[in-house]
């Protein structure tokens, strides 16, 4: 299942032969990711290439949650967009989340744990919350000189992740989710444009049927993309 949507100028063009030198100059650093790639193929890329983004759903062996993802370039250079990757997870004015809480680690960049709540906005299902730990792959960074980069997030659900009184107290509003997984990959095309893969696979849990949820979540994902073109076209605050 592959959703297309052309964005227009929020995103860039570029050629087809010139996204496939990117992507092979940094085939190194991809099998160096801590997270799964997508199964994105050649005519995905022509897509892409052209302006849009491109994103779909792919099973996951063991599972009834599929994994989402979504590719597209942006015409900002590798950093700004990096940066952007960095506060992404704090920008409530951007995202779904309506509350979002650094408990450990820093605003922008390192190892960190997030508290962040969704609201469902659903009558008789809870909103949902989770912590996310997230992190900087420095074997992706390292394999290229830092042409490719992946920042990867694993959600926990457990009281201890709980380290805030207004997270705790958040948190007895709404109900955890079942699990969460997913990262921010991007690759240096040139010094003006940026590929950029985001992945998630989660289960919301609760009476959210998972394959239901699945499809909603290819849905945010280009809504995830947006935003975060949204958040390096203003500028992020994070250094870059």
């Amino acid at each position: 299942m592959l959703v297309m949507l052309l964005m227009g100028t929020a995103l860039a063009g570029t050629t087809p032969a010139e996204l496939n030198e990117a992507l092979v100059a940094t085939s190194a650093a991809r099998k160096a990711r801590k997270t799964a790639s997508p199964s994105v193929t050649e005519k995905d890329y022509a897509r892409v290439a052209a302006g849009e983004i491109v994103t779909g759903l792919e099973k996951v062996a063991g599972s009834s949650a599929k994994r989402a993802w979504g590719v597209a370039v942006l015409d900002q250079p590798l950093d700004r967009v990096w940066a952007g990757v960095l506060e992404f997870s704090t920008r409530t004015d951007f995202s779904k989340t309506s509350f979002a809480q650094i408990q450990t680690g820093t605003k922008c960049g390192g190892k960190r744990e997030i508290f962040q709540y969704l609201p469902v906005g659903v009558p008789m299902v809870s909103d949902r919350w989770w912590v996310a730990v997230q992190g900087d792959s420095a074997a992706v960074r390292l394999v290229n000189g830092g042409k490719a980069r992946e920042y990867w997030s694993v959600a926990r659900t457990d009281a201890a992740a709980l380290r805030t009184p207004e997270a705790k107290e958040k948190a007895k509003d709404g109900a955890p989710i079942a699990f969460s997984e997913g990262a921010w990959y991007i690759v240096e095309i040139d010094e003006k444009r940026t590929l950029v893969e985001f992945t998630v696979w989660t289960d919301p849990g609760g009476y959210i049927p998972a394959g239901l949820a699945s499809s909603f979540a290819a849905g945010g994902v280009t809504t995830n993309i947006e935003a975060l073109n949204k958040i390096v076209a203003a500028g992020p605050n994070c250094p870059y």
